[in-house]
């Protein structure tokens, strides 16, 4: 707000979609471009913005974004070759989903090859604070649409979650962050299963009172 930027408070109420949809709602040029408060832009990406925004047809961009852990880049897993679709028309789409939510936007879409830097700081704390959160959002989704989980799924989803990341998307290679961001990011797809089956349970059991 110093800089001149508006700025608009409004409770999240747990969807993020929703809360980005307000946010469009708010914008009067032509495009939009959305940042989260732990990410950045440097010259090089706002360059390229610039330069693809002079002609053409797009109605949205996708954009990479490169994971700075703890002062390490990550290079391999999850988290490495991710790209977002952040930036659009006004108008083309909206935002779906509570948690993890995504852009639905109308037309043709293109890539921009400089990326976001996303900078995840506090540590493993942090790190498992914000995994506490989203899962339980997450699950909240889920069970809102009628999903349901079980012992397999709570077994097993984890364990190739892991798998995935750490040996498949390689991250062993990024050392000791990688290790310790595949291990969380199985440890959230379990808390999602266990939570979505808690919730369920809890369910059955109001229904038997």
């Amino acid at each position: 707000a110093s800089e001149g930027a508006l700025v608009y408070k409004r409770k999240l109420n747990s969807d993020f979609a929703s809360q980005r949809n307000y946010a469009c709602s708010k914008i009067k040029t032509d495009w939009v471009f959305f940042l989260d408060a732990d990410e950045r832009v440097e010259k090089p990406l706002v360059d390229e913005i610039l330069s693809r925004l002079q002609n053409t047809s797009a109605s949205g961009f996708r954009i990479p974004r490169v994971t700075v852990w703890e002062g390490k880049t990550m290079k391999f897993g999850e988290f490495f070759q991710f790209s977002l679709l952040r930036l659009g028309r006004k108008g083309s789409g909206k935002w779906v989903g509570r948690v993890h939510e995504r852009w639905e936007i109308d037309g043709e879409i293109e890539t921009i090859r400089t990326p976001i830097i996303h900078n995840q700081r506090g540590g493993v704390n942090e790190f498992l604070r914000r995994i506490n959160i989203y899962s339980t959002l997450r699950a909240d989704e889920l069970f809102g649409l009628k999903k349901q989980s079980n012992f397999l799924e709570i077994l097993m989803m984890p364990i190739l979650k892991f798998c995935w990341n750490y040996f498949f998307r390689l991250g062993l290679l990024d050392g000791t962050a990688g290790l310790i961001n595949a291990i969380g990011m199985s440890f959230y797809t379990f808390l999602v299963r266990a939570k979505v089956w808690l919730l369920w349970n809890d369910e059955i059991g109001r229904a038997h009172v």
